[in-house]
């Protein structure tokens, strides 16, 4: 892993994706009007989509 990454970025993984520019226009004015970042929007959908995935890894890795 790259060692000059600001704090926020270290311990995580780059995920690339491709929309189209109006859904990206839509996702960035969604953001703004709730003061978030694009950031924090897209990972709280990720954790939302992926919750319960997520709880069966925690379980199964304890």
């Amino acid at each position: 892993m790259a060692k000059d990454l600001p704090p926020s970025r270290q311990d995580k993984v780059q995920l690339t994706i491709w929309i189209d520019p109006e859904l990206r226009s839509a996702m960035k004015v969604t953001a703004a009007e709730n003061g978030v970042t694009m950031q924090d929007a897209i990972e709280a959908f990720c954790m939302e989509y992926a919750a319960a995935a997520l709880k069966r890894m925690r379980r199964k890795s304890d």
